[in-house]
């Protein structure tokens, strides 16, 4: 019987050691410099990067992630009415402009795209649901009309109008 409790209560922290829990930022190459270290923040819809508060909307805030997002609401003193996403993209059709977005995981189809991301130590990666070891690296970021915030897509397409990037669990120095 106390082997048995044991047993659980090691593989319990190996299950936790493994989930991710805090706040996911971006980083780029030294040809995409202006994204390096830019804060992933939502509306619980879209997937965007930079500053949060300048589009002065309660609810825009910075996501952490612990399998699902969720609005880091320190600080705020409006807080955001979603919570519980899943970071998905669009699977690729060969298009490009696609969003990569927050989904409620109880609300429809997700069979139109990815939902399964593999971490190679702080990157994360978009991975084929075909639940193969393939995955995109490809997302990229585009300036918004709005100073300070970037829109995110998937499949980078290589222009010189945006930056390609990968999600981080931390800032890079």
């Amino acid at each position: 019987m106390k082997l048995t409790y044991t047993l659980a209560a090691v593989l319990a922290g190996f299950a936790s050691a493994q989930v991710y829990s805090g706040p996911l930022y971006v980083y780029g190459s030294t040809t995409t410099p202006e994204v390096n270290n830019l804060q992933v923040f939502s509306n619980g819809e879209n997937i965007y990067l930079g500053d949060y508060k300048a589009l002065n909307d309660p609810e825009y805030a910075p996501v952490t992630s612990r399998i699902y997002l969720n609005p880091n609401t320190t600080g705020l003193s409006q807080k955001p009415t979603w919570s519980n996403r899943i970071l998905a993209e669009p699977n690729y059709t060969g298009a490009s402009g696609l969003k990569v977005v927050a989904l409620d995981p109880n609300a429809g189809n997700l069979a139109d795209y990815r939902t399964k991301w593999i971490a190679y130590g702080t990157a994360i990666f978009a991975a084929a649901d075909s639940g193969d070891a393939s995955y995109s690296g490809r997302e990229y970021a585009e300036k918004s009309t709005i100073a300070g915030v970037w829109d995110v897509y998937a499949y980078w397409i290589g222009s010189a109008d945006n930056h390609w990037f990968n999600f981080r669990t931390k800032q890079i120095a």
